[in-house]
């Protein structure tokens, strides 16, 4: 598969423990996982902390990487336990952590650690790319909304910077605004249905704890009933992937922590299939 394209990382969600041996089976270079209470996904697709060190090992005995997304924004009072929590994981092993919270990047690369800006940092130009790799960042994770071509067109303006980029081809694109910056959750308060409680959770932030309302995915009518969609949508980004590693983008991420497996298989062989397809032409 990376004969001819050697050198390419593709990177995929590892959702819990017990998906693990099955994920670690594809033809992957690294996997990414969240740990319990510290992560945007589901508690169902999390890790508890005590699984980290032989969910490493095993990956590490294959030749893979292990990568933690570590997305949320920690309240000041959080920082210090979001940073015990995070060294603790370090300490079992975790190659790199994919984080984008600036202090947390910076405190990280000054502690010596591989940290990665993520999807949530809304990478979109040259300076936004140089502003993390003075943080300290090895590699950031361009927004989705950008073109192929504006995303070559980065990497050729930062290839002397030291600075590696990565693509996520499969994953959630928001219509109203770039994916990661997003403030609407900010100004809605939450029902849960069947307990028929209201509450606010962390207002004022749209993302801090992994919380997210998601209002944009709720129906949108204007006063004069017309009907608009603003849901995020799924997209897979198979062409632009094989147009990117053709441009010399070595980092390809697929994304959502919360896939079933026999999903995650099948975009997988999809994307290797192709690539096994344009090595042979």
């Amino acid at each position: 598969m990376f004969e001819k394209h050697k050198g390419i990382e593709l990177i995929v969600p590892c959702s819990s423990y017990g998906d693990l041996c099955r994920v670690l089976s594809l033809p992957v270079q690294a996997i990414y996982i969240g740990i319990t209470g510290w992560s945007r996904a589901n508690r169902g697709a999390e890790f508890n902390i005590k699984e980290i060190p032989e969910a490493v090992e095993k990956a590490h005995s294959l030749g893979k990487r292990v990568y933690l997304s570590f997305n949320l924004m920690p309240s000041p009072f959080e920082t210090t336990m979001a940073l015990k929590t995070l060294l603790k994981c370090m300490d079992c092993g975790i190659d790199a952590v994919i984080a984008s919270e600036p202090s947390i990047i910076s405190t990280l690369a000054h502690e010596g650690y591989e940290v990665h800006a993520s999807l949530g940092t809304a990478s979109i130009n040259v300076e936004d790319i140089k502003f993390y790799k003075e943080l300290g960042a090895k590699r950031v994770v361009t927004s989705p909304n950008l073109t192929p071509s504006e995303v070559l067109e980065i990497k050729r303006e930062t290839e002397t910077q030291g600075i590696e980029l990565e693509v996520m081809v499969w994953g959630i694109k928001c219509i109203t605004t770039y994916l990661g910056i997003c403030r609407l959750s900010s100004f809605f308060d939450m029902i849960i249905t069947n307990a028929g409680i209201r509450a606010l959770i962390w207002e004022g932030s749209a993302k801090r704890s992994g919380v997210c309302f998601r209002p944009c995915a709720q129906e949108w009518f204007t006063e004069t009933e017309s009907f608009y969609s603003l849901a995020p949508y799924t997209n897979f980004e198979l062409y632009s992937a094989l147009e990117l590693i053709k441009g010399g983008i070595k980092n390809i991420k697929i994304g959502g922590r919360g896939m079933p497996f026999p999903f995650l298989k099948r975009i997988v062989d999809t994307i290797v299939e192709e690539l096994e397809v344009k090595n042979e032409q």
